[in-house]
């Protein structure tokens, strides 16, 4: 059993696509007591404290100690901490088993979904959460340029890529939405860029871009991503696993699957997905 725990609607983002509507005005902050009574309900194997954006959760210091035995914990940042709070950061990391970062391009496409001039260099961030932390890199499919972007920053720091599915919610109604089958296309070939095998077999490309050939210091860096790196179940429906998700909302309503935001405040896996 996962569940999804929306701390604050509150980020310094203001996402095109949130489907959360979280924003730098927005104040909302969901109350301890709701917390640990839905952790004691459904006694999740796996929490994943998400917003908004969670580390501006004015009670964080006080709800970490509290559940940290109550489950594998996973951090889901939007990758735009303000300055104070990354630099008392390392006792708040070492209690998550994996930290989730939100990006989407490495150059100024990221500004375009997050419409907020990151406050410091993403390329810092990762390297500091990566060397405190198991960190995956978060990213809604957009286009094609993610083909290049992600296993860009993927091969050259060291971490893997989660490919999630952009679900038209919140304010992703107000975009154009990819076709699932574009969205699929696009994900698998982000993936596939990153296959070790295949990668002695290409000639030099973006992800070589610094060397002549593949060097098997490369093909050692590709091996240990391309394991990590996977597909939201959301985008390959035979292995989804709605039923074992729940989802606690920022205004302390328990739905399913985070798919299900919008629709139904009942756990009807199929209906979330059908829709």
């Amino acid at each position: 059993m996962e569940l999804t725990i929306e701390l604050t609607n509150k980020c310094l983002n203001n996402c095109i696509h949130c489907s959360s509507d979280a924003g730098e005005r927005c104040a909302r902050f969901l109350p301890l007591d709701r917390i640990y009574d839905v952790i004691d309900e459904i006694k999740p194997e796996k929490i994943i404290l998400s917003g908004g954006e969670p580390l501006l959760y004015p009670f964080l210091n006080e709800l970490l100690p509290n559940i940290a035995n109550k489950g594998k914990l996973v951090l889901d940042s939007c990758g735009n901490i303000p300055r104070g709070i990354l630099e008392n950061l390392d006792d708040k990391i070492k209690l998550f088993s994996e930290v989730y970062l939100s990006i989407f391009f490495l150059d100024d496409g990221n500004e375009l979904i997050t419409r907020n001039n990151i406050s410091f260099s993403l390329i810092f961030l990762i390297w500091y959460l990566r060397n405190r932390a198991n960190v995956w890199i978060n990213t809604p499919v957009f286009n094609e340029n993610q083909i290049i972007d992600i296993p860009s920053l993927c091969f050259n720091f060291g971490v893997p890529v989660h490919i999630l599915k952009l679900l038209n919610r919140g304010r992703a109604r107000n975009i154009p939405i990819l076709p699932l089958e574009k969205q699929r296309r696009i994900a698998i070939a982000i993936v596939d860029q990153l296959d070790p095998v295949r990668a002695r077999q290409r000639p030099p490309s973006f992800l070589c871009h610094h060397v002549a050939e593949v060097l098997p210091e490369d093909i050692e860096i590709l091996s240990s991503i391309h394991d990590r790196c996977k597909i939201s179940h959301s985008l390959m429906q035979s292995e989804c696993r709605a039923m074992q998700k729940r989802t606690l909302l920022v205004n302390g309503t328990l739905i399913g699957c985070v798919a299900g935001k919008g629709i139904t405040n009942e756990f009807d896996s199929r209906r979330i997905c059908d829709l």
